[in-house]
């Protein structure tokens, strides 16, 4: 029968090879909470042809990682991180509750059914999908949070600004209009 991997710490995949099971049922991959799998080596396909499940961190650093091979269908709650350059490819149908996040890119191949995303989407690369279909959590926000400026520590020092904002923006505008040939932007 298919045996489970129990990762409970680090699971480095530093090369593009494959992680299968050619007996019935199918086995399965245990990513726990806490624990990382992640893919730092090699520019191509690392496939996982067994059956997953996330509680703790996925990282893709490399290339591509494939994981999953049926619908068992179920929630993952863990993390997602893909690098630029890199993608992140998902077999079977899931509600995703962790968070997807990089300058990567994700291929979801759901065959007929659907997966869902609820977590925070923070993919900048390509998302694609074949097969099925995807629905995300519109209620969730997307890209990067707001920042905002938090001056109040340096107030409790004593410190004060100078110039004020719109003195400030003025002046600096007045400046690029005037060197505009040695301004870069």
């Amino acid at each position: 029968s298919g045996g489970t991997i129990n990762n409970n710490n680090v699971f480095d995949i530093k090369g593009d090879f494959g992680v299968t099971t050619s007996s019935s049922p199918i086995g399965l991959f245990n990513n726990s909470n806490g624990s990382t799998l992640q893919k730092t080596g090699g520019t191509g396909l690392a496939n996982f042809t067994v059956n997953y499940s996330n509680d703790g961190d996925v990282i893709v650093n490399s290339g591509s990682l494939r994981l999953g091979v049926s619908n068992l269908g179920g929630t993952i709650p863990g993390d997602f991180a893909v690098a630029s350059g890199s993608i992140l490819e998902i077999v079977g149908n899931y509600a995703y509750t962790g968070a997807f996040t990089g300058a990567g890119g994700l291929t979801m191949i759901t065959g007929n059914g659907t997966s869902t995303i609820t977590g925070n989407y923070g993919l900048a690369g390509p998302l694609r999908t074949q097969g099925g279909k995807l629905v995300f959590d519109t209620t969730k926000p997307d890209g990067t949070p707001r920042k905002l400026l938090d001056v109040s520590r340096l107030c409790a020092l004593g410190c004060t600004a100078e110039i004020g904002l719109t003195a400030g923006l003025r002046s600096t505008y007045e400046w690029f209009l005037a060197n505009d040939s040695i301004a870069r932007l």
